[in-house]
């Protein structure tokens, strides 16, 4: 009768953190905009259109089946929403399913927690993860994208933890360690970074439990794992195999060691942690500066109520995983190995990432999300345990001061939760997040341009999906953006016959919120060259007023 009533508890304490995750990752889920990289996938929906940016396909019969979408994303994501799209393509079923997907990796990362560690671990790091504003965010604004490699994490983990423990049945254990090795697979086709997860579970499995490791790693196991894992991964492995020394290898180089990347990864590193970096690039830094108008309803009042009590620059969950860190090198003297295992999956991948070139973005860093949380809650729930040997008076000290700094880190999350919806709702995303990108889909459906040109980055993927390609396109801002400054030249006297095309339009951000500075140079120039000169036929607007893109004429 206790445990029943034990499992109704638990079972109630979950649900009501799962709910207040869904509840904080719907609300006002269309904004902000569409991000061009959480919109990338839709290449498998419009593979026949020119703005389709897929760079590998299979031949099946008389289709093509878009098989990557880039040299290290693959287009699993694409092929899994079109389940989703069949109830109508938009910016709901784009981003709702991304976060019932994200609850489901939660769910299972309960309770894989639960069978290894304590039920009440598993629910103190459910609740710091459910309410973390960076897991948030980044699961409802799928742009890294991060929901799929995060489900698939858990599903293979979970799937090889029931093979290396023995938890299945004889005749299933087989099954459960190939399930392993095709999760991982999939993982690693829907995209290729997910080998940093990869590399840190096997070192941290080997630095932390190399016995277990070596009684189970027999020629049949490997060979098991090993098969599934590439049929999983195929479409990668033959893009790779088609593409020879180009692919997935060109971005697998070692980060350069000068002292300006590395502060700079080390700052991304902290803010995404603390959940400040989307927090400021969102909208927050406007609305702490004072330049967004106060919206006027209880919604609004519930969320300044609660962000009252946000610190200044981020959360506190860095304070705690340092604080667990300290709490683990304790345990590895009482060899405790499992207190450390979260803690050295969640290290090791993020050295991973700070050694890789070009990489060192939250949705980079998040990859390993749920476990930098478990990290915690293993380390406070070990602590509390441990208390039990001290004096009772000091016992009952050291478990209060343990709830409540619990108790803190969580405040401070919901906290920046609240501001992070605040600013959604105020700003509706500044620059490339901007939901202006809704009103210049509307525009150009309705003005229908012959040609619009896009003059910078942030515009194509959105405009492909949400004017249903409807809006012909071109990504001019590419031969500018990613070649040498020398090559100006040669960009303006391409750019110069399509000033001349009629009812084509150019489209571009404000000079304050422009990626690539080096387009309107080529712009004015080609211009000149031409002897033409620009009108600005719309303006498109942020929360604060600010216009954020434009449309241009060319008379």
């Amino acid at each position: 009768m206790l445990a029943g009533d034990f499992d109704r508890k638990q079972a109630i304490v979950v649900g009501a953190i799962l709910a207040a995750f869904l509840v904080l990752s719907l609300a006002w889920i269309s904004l902000p905009g569409p991000d061009a990289d959480e919109a990338l996938f839709v290449a498998v929906w419009y593979r026949h259109s020119p703005m389709a940016m897929y760079i590998d396909d299979i031949q099946v019969g008389h289709s093509k089946i878009v098989t990557m979408v880039g040299s290290y994303n693959g287009a699993l994501k694409g092929w899994v929403w079109s389940l989703f799209f069949a109830a109508g393509r938009s910016v709901y079923t784009m981003r709702v399913p991304a976060v019932l997907l994200a609850a489901v990796t939660l769910a299972l990362f309960y309770c894989w927690a639960r069978r290894v560690y304590l039920r009440r671990t598993a629910a103190v790091a459910l609740l710091l993860a459910a309410v973390d504003p960076t897991y948030i965010v980044s699961s409802r604004i799928d742009y890294g994208p991060v929901v799929l490699q995060r489900l698939l994490l858990m599903a293979g983990i979970m799937a090889g933890t029931s093979w290396a423990l023995g938890l299945a049945p004889p005749a299933r254990r087989w099954s459960r360690l190939a399930a392993s090795g095709f999760f991982f697979g999939l993982a690693l086709w829907d995209k290729a970074t997910f080998g940093w997860c990869l590399l840190a579970l096997a070192a941290t499995l080997l630095i932390l439990f190399p016995g277990q490791v070596r009684q189970r790693l027999r020629p049949a196991s490997i060979a098991v794992f090993v098969f599934f894992l590439c049929l999983g991964s195929l479409p990668l492995l033959l893009y790779n195999a088609r593409t020879a020394t180009r692919g997935t290898r060109e971005v697998t180089n070692l980060e350069s060691f000068d002292a300006a990347t590395w502060n700079l990864k080390r700052d991304n590193f902290r803010l995404t942690l603390n959940g400040y970096y989307l927090y400021g690039s969102m909208g927050g830094e406007s609305i702490d500066r004072g330049e967004a108008a106060t919206v006027h309803d209880t919604g609004q009042r519930l969320l300044d109520a609660l962000g009252w009590f946000a610190p200044e620059r981020g959360t506190w969950l860095p304070w705690a995983l340092a604080a667990a860190a300290v709490v683990g090198a304790a345990a590895v003297w009482r060899r405790q190995r499992a207190v450390l295992f979260p803690l050295v999956l969640s290290l090791l991948h993020w050295i991973a990432v700070s050694l890789t070139r070009g990489a060192g973005g939250p949705h980079h860093f998040t990859l390993i999300y749920p476990f930098p949380h478990l990290g915690i809650a293993v380390a406070g729930v070990w602590l509390w345990e441990e208390s039990s040997r001290l004096p009772r008076a000091i016992t009952f000290v050291a478990r209060r001061g343990l709830a409540l700094a619990l108790a803190a880190v969580v405040l401070t999350e919901l906290a920046y939760d609240a501001r992070q919806l605040s600013a959604f709702r105020q700003i509706r995303g500044p620059g490339i997040w901007s939901d202006a990108i809704y009103d210049i889909a509307r525009y150009l459906k309705a003005q229908r341009p012959d040609l619009v040109v896009n003059m910078d980055w942030g515009f194509g993927n959105p405009l492909l999906f949400l004017t249903d390609d409807q809006v012909r396109q071109n990504e001019f801002y590419e031969k500018i953006a990613f070649e040498p400054p020398e090559n100006q030249a040669a960009q303006v006297e391409e750019l110069v016959p399509l000033l001349s095309q009629p009812n084509t339009l150019f489209l571009t951000h404000t000079d304050a919120f422009l990626c690539f500075p080096a387009t309107k140079k080529v712009f004015e120039q080609a211009l000149t060259k031409a002897g033409k000169r620009a009108r600005v036929v719309r303006r498109f607007y942020q929360g604060t007023g600010e216009a954020v893109a434009q449309l241009v004429r060319v008379e």
